[in-house]
């Protein structure tokens, strides 16, 4: 641990450090600008952006790029891999900046107490080593002189004080994150056991963590996820409900317009030179042929004088003459491309759709069946969450006594759940109006495709227009309406076959009791 300037300098940075201090985001420049640094600032900006671009990852740096070196920082890094706080830092860039911030918070202070206890200890060393040399002088007769203390055992000193005072500091700093960090880190897991990997999708922030988890009804949302992993087959007859698994094997063709390109192959006659031929007199040209010589080389020929000159040229291939060339047509092959505008079939699988979930919350429902259909309506939520689909919620009981909201897995929808969890059945049974809402819930846009699950007791009569307005629907619309009896086999079996194609049934009921 070593003492750098009181401040450190923007000035002062390299270009490299320039570049690390360039990418850190505006609030670590105003952290570093505004707090004494103990190492110099491009040794901090580097760290913190070693911190950052390893916790968006789930990791701790590697060991020669973790900041502060030594004891504070291996201490630092076992402090993070066993904290479990890796992987909710994982692409959250909100709350890892917020634990850098306050890593570097804790860390100064830390390193200011270490350097004051350096210079404690150092002090005290020096007050004990020049009385011990004092004491030796005087009792030795032969020593005239008191032996000082040089600077070099000044600075040993202090080097072997440091390394343990930066183990001390590492436990510090590790002590103050784990007071600061263990609660928040507790309430994510506790979201994220019940919500599973979808509770990472969330974002929650200590804040929201910390209000869902006070909110009353936590504990029966905790009870119910219990509940869920004691019993399979609710886990199994979610994932049967909706659209699922006939999805897997359903495949739908789709048509659209494309352009491609077509290629041809096209004979043209092109009138072009040909080398064999010889039918066009073309240019002038020096050469040996002396069919084709000028007129000038036939008078040079001819004299008596200047004939070696012509033989020389004839021997040299310069005299001049004629350039004969040959046209003539030649078919050439041609490769053309045309774009033209055709159909092209796809064939993919089809999109699950949403779910309507109609909970009967009659006073018939209270005890067992109540847990099984919480249980049952939480799983819809989660499977529909997970894999992107939208998921509605009519609770009804008596005559206009029906409830509607949509369940997602957001701050508001959080809330809705927990509500529905911790809520009371009572009253009696109308299924009237959560059909007729379902129904016209299906023909709404982007509710085309959902399936309805009604689950409930079957403690009630399914009066004719119902009747009618649910075979409309399957006839027309293909709906279709799941059905999960939460009784005891046999009871309430009736009325839910009228409505309900397929029929699932609850068989577990012995694992539930005394739950």
């Amino acid at each position: 641990m070593t003492k750098g300037n009181k401040r450190s300098s923007l000035s002062k940075l390299t270009n490299r450090g320039a570049r690390w201090f360039g990418r850190l985001p505006n609030a670590y420049r105003t952290a570093l600008t505004d707090e004494s640094l103990i190492d110099s600032l491009e040794s901090t900006a580097c760290g913190l952006l070693g911190w950052r671009d390893a916790l968006l990852q789930g990791r701790v740096p590697s060991p020669e790029l973790i900041w502060p070196a030594g004891a504070i920082g291996e201490k630092l890094a076992a402090w993070f891999e066993g904290c479990g706080i890796l992987p909710h830092c994982r692409d959250n860039p909100e709350l890892v900046d917020l634990i850098v911030l306050e890593l570097l918070k804790t860390l100064l202070e830390a390193q200011r107490k270490g350097l004051q206890r350096i210079d404690k200890l150092l002090r005290q060393w020096l007050q004990k080593e020049q009385a011990r040399r004092d004491h030796a002088a005087q009792g030795d007769l032969n020593k005239s002189t008191i032996m000082p203390i040089s600077v070099q055992e000044r600075e040993r000193e202090r080097k072997r004080i440091a390394i343990g005072v930066d183990i001390e500091t590492g436990d510090l700093v590790a002590s103050r994150l784990d007071e600061i960090w263990s609660s928040r880190i507790a309430a994510w897991n506790s979201v994220y056991d019940v919500f599973g990997e979808m509770g990472r999708t969330l974002r929650l922030g200590w804040d929201l963590s910390r209000g869902v988890l006070k909110l009353t009804g936590w504990e029966d949302v905790v009870r119910i996820h219990n509940l869920i992993k004691r019993l399979p087959q609710i886990s199994e007859i979610a994932r049967t409900i909706g659209r699922l698994r006939e999805a897997e094997s359903e495949e739908i063709a789709e048509t659209r317009k494309v352009m491609k390109a077509i290629s041809r192959v096209v004979e043209e006659q092109l009138w072009v030179k040909i080398p064999t031929m010889r039918n066009e007199t073309d240019g002038v040209q020096r050469s040996a042929d002396v069919q084709r010589m000028l007129p000038a080389e036939t008078m040079l020929m001819r004299h008596p004088i200047f004939r070696k000159l012509w033989k020389s040229k004839l021997l040299e291939r310069g005299l001049a003459t004629y350039r004969i060339v040959g046209y003539g047509y030649e078919t050439v092959k041609k490769h053309e491309t045309e774009y033209v505008e055709t159909e092209e079939v796809t064939k993919r699988k089809q999109d699950r759709g949403p779910i309507v979930a109609c909970l009967d919350t009659s006073g018939s429902m209270r005890g067992v069946p109540e847990l099984v259909a919480k249980a049952i309506t939480f799983e819809l939520m989660r499977l529909a969450a997970a894999e992107k689909r939208k998921c509605f919620l009519y609770t009804f009981s008596g005559p206009d006594d029906l409830a509607g909201k949509e369940l997602s897995l957001t701050p508001d929808g959080l809330k809705g759940i927990i509500e529905l969890l911790s809520m009371s059945f009572d009253g009696g049974t109308d299924i009237s109006a959560p059909m007729q809402a379902a129904v016209s819930k299906v023909s709404q846009s982007g509710w085309s495709r959902a399936d309805i699950v009604m689950v409930s007791d079957g403690e009630f009569t399914v009066p004719d227009d119902i009747q009618k307005l649910v075979d409309d629907a399957r006839k027309k619309k293909g709906l279709r309406v799941h059905g999960l009896i939460v009784a005891s086999r046999g009871h309430g079996s009736q009325a839910m076959e009228k409505l309900c194609n397929p029929l699932h049934y609850f068989i577990e009921w012995e694992k539930v009791r005394g739950f």
